[in-house]
């Protein structure tokens, strides 16, 4: 059976763009501006804050020091869905 040509979806000129990233991701040197911004506080506000108590200080410092993927492993250790909470977060 040979496959007929679909045509796009009725609207689908609509949608391009909807699912792009409203807070795309930093540049490496973004990231390292935002890092430096972290206090390290002894209490951790951030973690107490988070709803699946991710190591925030620990992902930070990780990528202060250019430790990228470290810092993915420190935040996939307490939430494997760590992107889809970085989507929503707040801080």
């Amino acid at each position: 059976m040979v496959k007929s040509p679909t045509s796009p979806a009725p609207g689908a000129e609509r949608a391009e763009g909807v699912f792009d990233d409203f807070k795309p991701a930093y540049t490496d040197s973004q990231a390292l501006t935002e890092a430096n911004r972290c206090l390290y506080c002894s209490d951790a506000p951030c973690i107490q804050a988070c709803p699946t108590g991710i190591n925030i200080p620990e992902f930070i410092r990780k990528i202060s020091t250019g430790n990228v993927r470290g810092s993915a492993g420190t935040i996939f250790e307490s939430n494997i869905l760590g992107m889809s909470c970085a989507r929503v977060c707040p801080v």
